[in-house]
Parts: C-alpha cells; structure tokens; sequence
C-alpha cells in the first residue's frame, strides 16, 4: 500500500506523513513502514524560483526511483511528497518539459492507493527553514499548478482534499 501527501512546500506534508506513519505501525505492527522523504533538500541543482529543467528532470526521476525502490521492500509505503509536486514546480519552468514528463508521471500516478492533497488555505505550516522560498505567490502558483494537474491533466479518483 502507499498512501501520499501532496501538496506546494510548507503545507504540512512532512508532518502528516510522520503522524500517518506511526499511526499504521501502532494499529498494525506487524507490517512494515517506510517513509519516502522529501528529496528536494538533497538535490545538487537549484530549487524555488531558481528551479532548472535539469532540477526538475532529476527531482522527478528520484522521486518515482525511491519511491519504487520503498515498494519493493515494505509493506506500507508513506510519502511525503508525490510526482505530481514535483511535476507542478516543473510546470513553472519548462511548458515543453511539463508535456514531456504528464505521461511518465500519470503512469506512476497510478501506484498510489491514497493521495491526500493539503493546501494552503487550509495547513499553512511555512517556517523559514533557510531553504524553501517563502514568497507565498510562489507558493500559490505551485498550488494552482497542481491543482490543474489533479483535476484537469490526471483526474484521479483516489485524492483527497485537505
């Protein structure tokens, strides 16, 4: 099983997925969990408003490699981050790159059981941690894109809204 959190940087994603994390293990112990992490903060190439078709080449490629490689070896797989984010950021940068990638990235779509989509309205979490950009522009622009990922490019029927 793997159930995803969505969403633009600051939402609260990380939080979400280490409390849904521990809730499976305390009610079904005897699984195994893991938790894909946010793979932006190892990335060798710029982020935010600096984002490269490069960084987005390789943050989608990482993404869906990890995620991959945690389906193979646990039975609940909880991620802090789906494709279709990384997909969003890339729809600022490269329109030709977005088109590109949407069919590599509906295909993978279809490995998650459950995504749950928190936005900003609703799990305003930003910190200045010294990396993600706090320009809440920036921010909604990332969430419009996903939106029109989810309901316009993907129309999937396993996301919820949060």
């Amino acid at each position: 099983m793997k159930i995803a959190y969505s969403g633009t940087h600051g939402t609260g994603k990380t939080t979400s997925a280490f409390e849904k994390c521990l809730d499976v293990k305390m009610k079904q112990g005897d699984i195994t969990v893991t938790i894909v992490n946010e793979i932006a903060r190892r990335c060798p190439f710029p982020i935010n408003k600096d984002v490269t078709s490069t960084t987005q080449l390789w943050l989608v490629n990482k993404q869906i490699n990890e995620e991959i490689t945690a389906s193979s070896l646990f039975d609940v797989v909880i991620c802090d981050r789906t494709v279709m984010d990384c997909l969003a950021y890339t729809s600022l940068v490269s329109k030709d790159l977005f088109r590109r990638l949407l069919p590599m990235v509906e295909y993978h779509a279809s490995s998650y059981d459950l995504i749950i989509v928190k936005t900003i309205e609703e799990n305003d979490y930003m910190i200045d941690d010294g990396l993600r950009s706090l320009d809440i522009e920036f921010r909604k622009q990332v969430e419009n894109a996903l939106m029109s990922i989810y309901i316009d490019d993907l129309k999937l029927n396993n996301v919820v809204w949060n």
